[in-house]
């Protein structure tokens, strides 16, 4: 079952009277689903890293608020999103990611398709031995392609459409950002967490700093509990830590070059929506 508008509005408001959204908001999948279509589809939202695609002909198949896509990099080193789709009987074209391919061709009947989504060969379409397909009028069974763009190193989808252009939805953040040097970072590895709750449990624990001393002592040793405070912004929110030293077994980590001298010891832990 899905919300109306209206009903869902009503209920993420009573966290405006409230100490919080109602369990079902955390737990209920129709209400994720709602969330899928009213919040993240309308906005930009991050789905793979530049990385994920490095050279021509990769491919990086993703859910993304519930739609399967697909991250190509095309033979003119441009990164493209289309739905992981087959346009023919709609079959998932891909399951894992891939390297340096010519084409993208459908496990169930072979339909090709280019690295740009344009339907190259329908195999076999007319007959045994006719690879014609005359009914189909050139450019309406090419990938449905999404709209997309690159922000530091992140691939980022806008499924509906319509959102704001993305250096105007990142540009707030992007002028808080401006002293670090983000173009020289690179990903540097990832972990995998399986949770009976939704988004909104995981990462409001994430961005709470109370439960550092009893849960995280030695995080809370060199980011400790009373140097965070809370960053909130129209687009963006989080955490800031004002004493952040990390260290690898006593060692210095890599810092930026020429931050200021008020930057030189923070954190942020920032979500953008």
């Amino acid at each position: 079952m899905s919300l109306t508008d209206q009903e869902f509005s009503s209920v993420t408001k009573t966290i405006d009277v409230a100490l919080g959204l109602p369990n079902r908001a955390y737990t209920e999948d129709s209400f994720l689903k709602d969330e899928y279509r009213k919040v993240f589809g309308r906005g930009w939202i991050g789905i793979a890293f530049e990385s994920d695609v490095g050279q021509a002909g990769d491919m990086f198949p993703v859910y993304a608020a519930g739609q399967p896509l697909l991250v190509v990099r095309g033979h003119d080193n441009r990164i493209r999103v289309f739905h992981n789709v087959c346009r023919h009987r709609g079959a998932k074209l891909l399951d894992k990611p891939c390297s340096k391919k010519r084409f993208i061709v459908c496990p169930y009947h072979a339909w090709t398709y280019t690295l740009e989504g344009t339907l190259k060969a329908t195999p076999y379409f007319s007959g045994p031995a006719n690879h014609d397909h005359p009914p189909l009028e050139e450019g309406t069974q090419n990938l449905v392609e999404v709209r997309s763009g690159v922000w530091t190193h992140v691939v980022m989808v806008n499924l509906s459409g319509d959102a704001v252009p993305l250096k105007d939805w990142t540009a707030r953040l992007d002028a808080r950002w401006a002293p670090f040097d983000i173009e020289t970072m690179t990903p540097g590895g990832d972990m995998t967490f399986e949770f009976n709750a939704n988004w909104k449990l995981v990462l409001e624990n994430f961005l709470e700093s109370y439960h550092l001393p009893s849960v995280h002592p030695v995080l809370n040793s060199y980011s400790p509990l009373q140097d965070h405070v809370l960053v909130v912004d129209e687009l963006f929110m989080g955490q800031l830590s004002l004493n952040y030293r990390p260290s690898d077994d006593g060692n210095a980590l890599p810092r930026f070059q020429n931050l200021p001298e008020e930057r030189q010891a923070t954190g942020e832990y920032l979500l953008l929506f």
